[in-house]
């Protein structure tokens, strides 16, 4: 009897357990979906003065990240269109080991960059191996340090600690103020040395002059000593939407403000408005390209006093409070490049960024189910002005070290200024190379030609080619090192102006008033440097 209880019981217990146990998991019939990665937004290349940034550009370097996720496609040219697929974010830059060793007793020669998409860190690490092989007395080791703000922060604590490299990028303002602490070597004997320098041929051709008498290639100190060199320049510019232009009964793109004011009244309907506002869109190189178009000045000659309070300035501000309240200016679908985004959706008219960042344009309106045909122009004019671009993008600068390793720096950077190296430079990074012989062979190449250099450019070869034809058209801002640390005062006057809204960061809001408020706080900022 005991027995049998004992079994009963047993049973009980048995069947319990497996009444409580987990139902067998059931074999998946499909692989589950991969969580697409997020984009990156990465300042366009020099950030110049944007950019980026931007840049990152952009920046290309900095423009090397890519647009928010998508929102809904509604152009007015093509109702077909469907949303846009999100891009999908730039790989992180991971270098390849030299293809050259060292041969022994060379002189190492230390290169940072910002040039952060694979093809760039790709193409920096391609010069330094040809470098090398060529001149196996130095040792050229490149380095990705980030974008233009995280290489400043590197190179500054790099001067305070005594360990500098012996060549660095950065933006224009960043090299001049890096020679306001002794850092920096002056190019000139080098540029004009008789063995090792340019020769005069090649002087006067990366020699351009713009119209307020700035080099454009080379960073000028204020006592006349050459700081910096760039192998190519971004520029800002205005991208617009070609087919909606053309369906609101537009074939051109607005010569004048008047005639893009004309525009923004015929396309702000639905969905569709005209200029978005965030940055880059509206920044301090859209608002500098503003004044420059309108004829006015943005700073005096010596850079050392802001000007932008004059009518110049004042119109370009009333300009953006107007477009606001016709609801021609409105914040994006995103709040990360939201203009990019929404105009590669075909929702948004114009936007002003740097032209390096015209591959990422592409990308979310390649997507489309109909894409949509897009291009890039200069600025439009003022009563008082003329269309204009905003040149902008980083330099090279030398370090004091050893005069050896100045001499194996100096040849380097000659090297990434050959007109082979000046062609690749400027199609991997969307840049416009520094000599005219460099550029008019780009123009001569035909998309296919551009997509074995850099196949993201292929795609905007045209557009590229546009924005050659804009170059005589450009404008630069200050550079002096002082204005790199003020650009905040401006983007915080255009934000209280556009919201209404004063704030602890600035107070006027009325156009007039904001402008005279803007430039008291920049030539307070002005003033203050090195002291």
């Amino acid at each position: 009897m005991k027995i049998k209880l004992m079994f009963l019981l047993t049973l009980l217990v048995l069947v319990a357990l497996a009444a409580c146990a987990p139902a067998p998991t059931p074999a998946p019939t499909a692989a589950p979906p991969t969580a697409a990665p997020k984009a990156t937004d990465v300042p366009k290349p020099t950030d110049a003065p944007k950019p980026t940034t931007a840049p990152t550009v952009a920046s290309s370097s900095s423009a090397s990240s890519v647009a928010s996720a998508s929102s809904s496609a509604s152009s007015s040219a093509s109702a077909a269109a469907t949303k846009a697929p999100a891009p999908t974010a730039a790989p992180s830059p991971t270098p390849r080991p030299p293809a050259i060793t060292a041969a022994p007793g060379a002189i190492k020669i230390n290169v940072w960059h910002h040039f952060s998409a694979p093809e760039q860190v790709e193409m920096m690490q391609k010069f330094a191996d040809e470098f090398n092989a060529k001149n196996p007395q130095y040792y050229v080791v490149v380095t990705f340090q980030g974008t233009t703000s995280d290489i400043g922060k590197k190179v500054n604590a790099a001067i305070t600690a005594g360990a500098v490299p012996e060549i660095s990028t950065g933006n224009p303002g960043d090299l001049l103020d890096w020679n306001t602490s002794g850092a920096l070597v002056s190019l000139d004997s080098y540029l004009k040395d008789a063995k090792d320098g340019l020769s005069a041929a090649q002087l006067a051709e990366m020699s351009y002059k713009l119209p307020n008498g700035q080099e454009l290639f080379f960073d000028v100190a204020p006592d006349g000593k050459i700081m910096g060199v760039s192998p190519g320049r971004s520029m800002e510019a205005v991208y617009y939407n070609i087919d909606m232009l053309k369906a609101a009964g537009f074939d051109n793109p607005p010569a004048t403000w008047e005639e893009f004011d004309k525009v923004c009244a015929a396309i702000t309907k639905g969905d569709n408005y005209c200029v978005a506002l965030n940055s880059p869109s509206i920044d301090t190189s859209a608002f500098a390209s503003w004044v420059f178009s309108r004829g006015g000045t943005y700073a005096s000659a010596d850079e050392k006093k802001a000007t932008f309070d004059e009518a110049a300035g004042v119109d370009s501000l009333k300009w953006l409070k107007n477009a606001v309240d016709k609801g021609w200016a409105k914040n994006p679908s995103t709040t990360s490049r939201g203009d990019q985004t929404d105009f590669g959706n075909g929702k948004l008219a114009f936007t002003f960024g740097t032209t390096a960042g015209m591959p990422f344009y592409q990308d979310i309106v390649a997507g489309l189910k109909t894409p949509f045909k897009w291009s890039i122009t200069s600025f439009p004019a003022g009563p008082k002005g003329k269309p204009i671009v905003d040149f902008f993008g980083p330099s090279m600068g030398m370090f004091k070290t050893t005069a050896d390793k100045q001499r194996g720096a100096w040849l380097f950077m000659k090297f990434m200024l050959e007109p082979k190296n000046l062609v690749e430079f400027g199609l991997r990074l969307s840049y416009f190379p520094a000599t005219k012989s460099a550029r008019d062979q780009i123009a001569g190449m035909t998309p296919d030609q551009v997509k074995a250099i850099n196949p993201r450019l292929a795609p905007v070869t045209d557009q590229y080619k546009k924005g050659l034809s804009l170059i005589p058209l450009g404008m630069r801002e200050p550079i002096a090192p002082a204005w790199q640390g003020v650009r905040s005062v401006i983007g915080n006057m255009l934000t209280a102006v556009y919201t209404g809204k004063s704030s602890a960061d600035f107070t006027a809001t009325d156009p007039e008033a904001a402008a005279k408020e803007g430039v008291q706080r920049v030539n307070k900022s002005l003033d203050a440097y090195g002291k």
